[in-house]
């Protein structure tokens, strides 16, 4: 699944904070648990920085445990709303939680020195 560095929107008046190696589904999960107060849409200026190889399972535990307190009106957690079951699908990109996204830049190639031309022999 993608992961990616992204800016959360704590409140409408811009407060925002960046947080690192975000999945998707924690995109999700943070979005629903600060929309409200953001505004709107909270997860913003998302940047994929590569993917992480995890298990649906691994990553709903992982999930529940970090956002145990994220809960909607009714009490209950937002993890287990959005992702119900042991083992739920999860979304492995942002496009499909909803959230737009950019690459990160990709480093500068070395650059390589230029070959000086075979020599003319002299005549």
């Amino acid at each position: 699944m993608q992961i990616a560095n992204i800016w959360l929107k704590l409140d409408a008046t811009g407060s925002n904070i960046q947080l690192s190696e975000v999945t998707p589904a924690e995109a999700a999960i943070l979005n629903a648990d600060h929309e409200a107060n953001a505004k709107g849409v909270a997860v913003h200026d998302v940047v994929v920085t590569g993917t992480v190889e995890r298990t649906g399972e691994a990553e709903i535990n992982r999930l529940r445990d970090k956002y145990a307190n994220a809960k909607n009106k009714k009490g209950e957690v937002l993890a287990t709303v959005l992702y119900p079951g042991k083992n739920p699908v999860l979304p492995q990109t942002f496009k499909e939680v909803g959230l737009e996204w950019t690459e990160a830049p990709k480093p500068a190639k070395a650059a390589v020195p230029a070959t000086p031309p075979p020599a003319t022999p002299a005549k």
